[in-house]
């Protein structure tokens, strides 16, 4: 009789701790987001994505993986009408963690970032950099920090690291022509 007593008791212990298993919350989330650069963005902050965000009840970070604005980068401040419109597109990713105490947001450029691995690469990068860093002052969310084509290590949590490097910088043919000054 004790026999399959015992055997009820760790049956249901063992059920139990599989459902609490199963429904805890992860200690950190990574959502990773990309190529933003073709296409609309809702004016307004984008709600499916957004919304999940409010959800969240433990600390989250966004991973956007590159091609964040624009086919060609950030344009110059000469190009008004366009830089306008590019810088509103990286506000509107911007708003996806902007007032959630919980989470964070970090840009890794890619190809289009860089000018389609184009001669104005360094420049167009090192544009969007500077717009992201003064949106989210002190956070150091723009990943490859000065056009430096990486690798650099971000920790997102305490036991999680996101290590980011510029693979379109390391195939790109005109990489020879941002490389002078850069110590890669």
């Amino acid at each position: 009789m004790r026999l399959p007593l015992l055997a009820a008791l760790a049956l249901g212990w063992l059920t139990v701790t599989a459902a609490a298993a199963q429904t805890a919350s992860p200690a950190h989330t990574v959502f990773l987001l990309g190529n933003t650069a073709q296409g609309r963005l809702p004016t307004a902050r984008p709600r499916p994505p957004r919304h999940v965000l409010e959800q969240q009840t433990t600390p989250f970070t966004v991973v956007h993986l590159g091609d964040i604005v624009a086919n060609e980068g950030l344009a110059a401040k000469k190009d008004m009408a366009l830089s306008t419109q590019e810088k509103g597109r990286a506000d509107t990713l911007i708003a996806l963690v902007r007032g959630l105490p919980l989470g964070r947001i970090y840009f890794v450029p890619d190809d289009k970032d860089w000018a389609n691995s184009g001669r104005d690469g360094l420049k167009a990068v090192r544009r969007l950099e500077k717009y992201i860093e003064k949106q989210l002052p002190g956070q150091n969310a723009f990943v490859l920090t000065n056009g430096c084509p990486g690798p650099e290590v971000v920790d997102v949590a305490p036991v999680v690291e996101t290590l980011a490097f510029s693979g379109s910088y390391q195939v790109s043919p005109e990489n020879s022509a941002v490389r002078p000054g850069l110590p890669y």
